[in-house]
């Protein structure tokens, strides 16, 4: 493959990737994000894939590679249990760290995703048996307006070979377990930095 030296190429094209915390299971603390690359960790086939991270690196961009931040989005995927949810937003901030300094620190709840299915009803044949109703859940609502946009000004640039991270900082919890009317499928969690991707042109 050949490339241009000297010259780089700008494209709108976010840095995402994904956590999967089983059914009854502990969640830590921090949970981090962009810390595993492609081959390696847990994704949803074995180690993480193309599917479950664009990360070629730990926590760093290779060079020369280079990305703004214009928003930072937190995407569940929709069958986890509701009362999963409600416990990341009361047990849990959001932080995103470049080399050690943080910015973005809020409620998680106040980096809606902005994408996913929006899906009413309910699942299963355990929810139809449950008490209590449920349907499909999401960190707020699939509109990708619906997300909590950065000013240009304050964007936030992580430069190549600069370490980067997003960490979920809080309180430990057990995930729903499975079985009976409850509806325990465990977490599976993205994190989309949505912004420009500054890369060598080929």
């Amino acid at each position: 493959m050949s490339v241009a030296p000297g010259l780089l190429d700008r494209q709108q094209m976010p840095l995402y990737d994904r956590v999967i915390i089983a059914v009854a299971v502990a969640t830590t603390n921090p949970i981090q994000f962009f810390t595993v690359p492609i081959g390696s960790g847990t994704g949803v086939n074995g180690s993480k894939q193309i599917w479950d991270t664009n990360m070629t690196q730990a926590s760093r961009l290779e060079s020369p590679r280079s990305f703004i931040v214009r928003a930072l989005r937190v995407y569940f995927e929709g069958d986890i249990a509701v009362l999963d949810l409600l416990n990341f937003f009361k047990n849990y901030i959001v932080v995103l760290i470049v080399g050690e300094k943080t910015y973005q620190q809020a409620p998680l709840w106040f980096h809606p995703a902005g994408g996913g299915a929006l899906i009413n009803g309910n699942l299963s044949t355990a929810r139809l048996a449950s008490t209590i109703n449920e349907s499909a859940v999401s960190n707020g609502m699939p509109d990708p307006r619906a997300i909590n946009v950065l000013d240009v000004p304050l964007a936030v640039k992580i430069d190549q070979n600069e370490n980067f991270r997003v960490e979920f900082q809080g309180n430990s919890f057990t995930t729903q377990a499975a079985g009976g009317t409850v509806f325990g499928t465990g977490a599976g969690i993205r994190v989309v930095l949505d912004g420009e991707l500054t890369r060598q042109v080929q």
